[in-house]
């Protein structure tokens, strides 16, 4: 669902993208073709990571993605990111909610998925008392994405 998402976002050439729990790549590296401007992905693994960066490397002629092993957890942003994913356990997502929200810019985009429809309303609820907005819930089958925005006001 964030693949389908993302290539269908239109503005990523204006956007700096962070995508959190990156996995093989696949969503900075689409981020990157769809014309982001800056990137960086994060995973727990560093044989993931390094499996990441040589994804890159056998796609686009120069790296631009900033690739780093980190536990979302621990994750201690440095820089805000217009749209930040994340494809991690709802668990997870739920323990990182303030360091996750925390590196989203004003009015900047989260997308959340690796829910499970049962688990969705603890995801919401946490990601709003770090003053998120959720904006769409998308389902496909058992599993949900979660489309929010960083909220300027108070009461999400």
């Amino acid at each position: 669902m964030l693949l389908r998402a993302l290539v269908n976002r239109e503005d990523l050439g204006k956007m700096a993208v962070l995508d959190l729990g990156t996995g093989s790549g696949v969503l900075a590296l689409t981020a990157r073709l769809c014309g982001a401007r800056k990137i960086a992905a994060t995973d727990f693994d560093p044989d993931a990571v390094r499996t990441a960066r040589q994804n890159e490397a056998l796609n686009f002629s120069q790296p631009l993605i900033r690739w780093r092993q980190a536990d979302v957890r621990k994750l201690r942003p440095t820089a805000r990111y217009n749209l930040v994913l994340a494809n991690l356990f709802s668990g997870i997502l739920t323990e990182a909610a303030a360091p996750i929200a925390a590196s989203v810019a004003p009015e900047g985009q989260l997308w959340l998925s690796g829910i499970l429809d049962s688990q969705q309303d603890e995801v919401i609820a946490s990601y709003r008392r770090q003053k998120m907005k959720l904006n769409r819930a998308l389902r496909r089958g058992k599993w949900v994405m979660l489309q929010m925005t960083r909220s300027l006001g108070q009461g999400t």
